[in-house]
C-alpha cells in the first residue's frame, strides 16, 4: 500500500505542476496579431531635430540618406508587430542590426486616435532609452512619465515592449487603434540624428493563438512533463505485473510485498509467476483451487 500511495502522490504532483504551467499558456490564447513590414535602407538623417509628439511631425520629416553603419542598422526597422489579448499588449520591433543599449538610442511606440487627426499629440508614448522603459502621456503641453513599462525583453535584433491594458486605461475588448513604431539615434551636438518609423492601422488578422518564445518554452516544458508522466505510468504497470528484481514486486491482487523466491503471494496465495499464474493456492483465504 505504501508503494501505491507514493505513486499516487507523485502523479498528483505532476498533474498540479502541469496545471500551473498551463495558466500562462492559456492566458496567451486569443491573441490578435498585426505584422507590419518595413522596406530596408529607409533610415534618414534629420538635422531639424524637432520634438516628435504627433504623427504629422514624424511623417513630415524630410532628411538625408545615410551610409551603412552599425548605428544605421540598429535604427532601421524591418518589422513591427503588435500582439494583444484581453490582458496585455506587446509591441515588437525587429531591427536590421543588434539592439543598442546606449543613451542616444530610443525605441518608441506612439498611439494616435485612429489616425483621424495626425496633428494632435499621441494618446500615449511607450519609450525605451538607456535601460529605462517609460509610459508617457500628454500633460500641460508635453509628454510626462506616468509609469514604467510592464515588461521589456531584448533578444538579438528584437525588442519587445509589453504593457498591461489597465496601465494604458484600456478595457479587455477595447481596440488599440492606430500605432506607430519609431526609432531615434541622436548623437547630440550638431550631428544629424538617425530616425526610422513604421506606421499602421488596426489589427488586420486574428490568429487565435500566436506561438512566441515564451509560449514555445511552455510547450516544451509541458511536453517533457507529459513524457515523464507516461514513463511513471509504464513503470507502475511494470512494477505491479512483474515486480522489481531486488524486492520481489507487488501483488496485483492485494498489493502486498512479494517474496522473489516464491511464485505466489504469501498474503493472498495468488500465483503471480509461472504456469499457475492467476490461480490461488489452496488454503490461503478466499481462493480458487489450484488447477
Amino acid at each position: 500500500m505504501e508503494n501505491r500511495t507514493a505513486f499516487r502522490s507523485c502523479i498528483l504532483t505532476v498533474l498540479a505542476a502541469l496545471i500551473l504551467l498551463m495558466i500562462p499558456w492559456a492566458e496567451g490564447a486569443g491573441t490578435r496579431s498585426t505584422v507590419l513590414e518595413d522596406k530596408k535602407d529607409d533610415v534618414i538623417g534629420d538635422s531639424t531635430k524637432l520634438g516628435i509628439d504627433n504623427l504629422d511631425t514624424l511623417l513630415s520629416i524630410d532628411g538625408t540618406s545615410q551610409k551603412d553603419s552599425a548605428e544605421k542598422r540598429a535604427t532601421d526597422i524591418l518589422k513591427f508587430e503588435v500582439l494583444q489579448n484581453d490582458s496585455y499588449i506587446s509591441f515588437i520591433l525587429t531591427m536590421d542590426g543588434d539592439i543598442r543599449v546606449r543613451p542616444e538610442f530610443s525605441y518608441n511606440i506612439g498611439r494616435t486616435a485612429a489616425g483621424v487627426n495626425t496633428t494632435a499629440p499621441f494618446d500615449f508614448v511607450i519609450s525605451y532609452t538607456n535601460l529605462n522603459g517609460s509610459y508617457l502621456t500628454w500633460k500641460e503641453g508635453r509628454f510626462q512619465k506616468e509609469g514604467n513599462i510592464s515588461r521589456v525583453e531584448i533578444s538579438g535584433y528584437s525588442i519587445n515592449l509589453t504593457m498591461h491594458r489597465r496601465d494604458l486605461g484600456m478595457g479587455a475588448g477595447e481596440e488599440l487603434g492606430d500605432v506607430v513604431g519609431y526609432v531615434i539615434m541622436d548623437p547630440g551636438g550638431e550631428k544629424e540624428r538617425l530616425i526610422d518609423h513604421v506606421y499602421g492601422g488596426k489589427e488586420d488578422n486574428d490568429k487565435g493563438f500566436v506561438i512566441d518564445d515564451f509560449t514555445l518554452m511552455m510547450f516544451q516544458i509541458v511536453f517533457f512533463l507529459s513524457v515523464f508522466l507516461v514513463i511513471l505510468l509504464i513503470y507502475n504497470y511494470w512494477a505491479r505485473r512483474k515486480g522489481m528484481v531486488e524486492e520481489g514486486g507487488v501483488c496485483p491482487v492485494c498489493e502486498s510485498r512479494l517474496d522473489k523466491s516464491l511464485d505466489f503471494c504469501p498474503s493472498c496465495g495468488t500465483y503471480v509467476r509461472g504456469k499457475k499464474r492467476g490461480s490461488r493456492r489452496e488454503g490461503s483465504g478466499p481462493h480458487v483451487k489450484e488447477e
